[in-house]
């Protein structure tokens, strides 16, 4: 897919607000969604709960150097029980901490809705397991344990 495209994908998902919950002292990277021109995605999580919380999913890392610096483009797609793709945008600058968060959990759980408490993120999101080797990649040239010495500060 050509860098247009990704860009033209973004514009319909963005990420409003990432955030950790905290689940029996487990700390999970929350992306909130802006799925407003994207009825297909806000419906997302309905179908999967009514289809058995299961599915196929693929996700693709791309890095792309942009004038206001280095973003991270995960491209996300479900294919069973229903098909839907999204590519969320992250600028590494603003979004390292986070990113680290995500590298180091191995996953991204995403929501539509506005969260009040963890019970409710937990009821209105999916979960994406990802492969954090590229992200980690990205963020350090190198290891998680370069990973963990870079968000450290040290």
């Amino acid at each position: 897919m050509i860098e247009s495209e990704y860009l033209r994908a973004l514009r319909d998902v963005p990420v409003t607000q990432v955030g950790l919950l905290t689940v029996h002292g487990k700390g999970i990277p929350l992306a909130v969604l802006d799925a407003r021109t994207r009825p297909d995605l806000r419906d997302l999580v309905r179908v999967h709960q009514t289809e058995g919380g299961e599915g196929d999913q693929e996700h693709t890392w791309r890095v792309v150097l942009t004038p206001a610096g280095l973003t991270i483009i995960l491209d996300l797609a479900l294919i069973r029980p229903v098909r839907c793709r999204f590519c969320l945008l992250f600028d590494v600058s603003q979004r390292f901490d986070w990113l680290t968060l995500v590298a180091r959990s191995g996953s991204i759980t995403t929501t539509t809705r506005p969260v009040t408490s963890v019970a409710d993120a937990l009821d209105t999101s999916i979960v994406w397991l990802i492969d954090p080797a590229p992200l980690i990649e990205v963020l350090t040239g190198g290891s998680l344990a370069a990973l963990r010495k870079k968000s450290r500060g040290a």
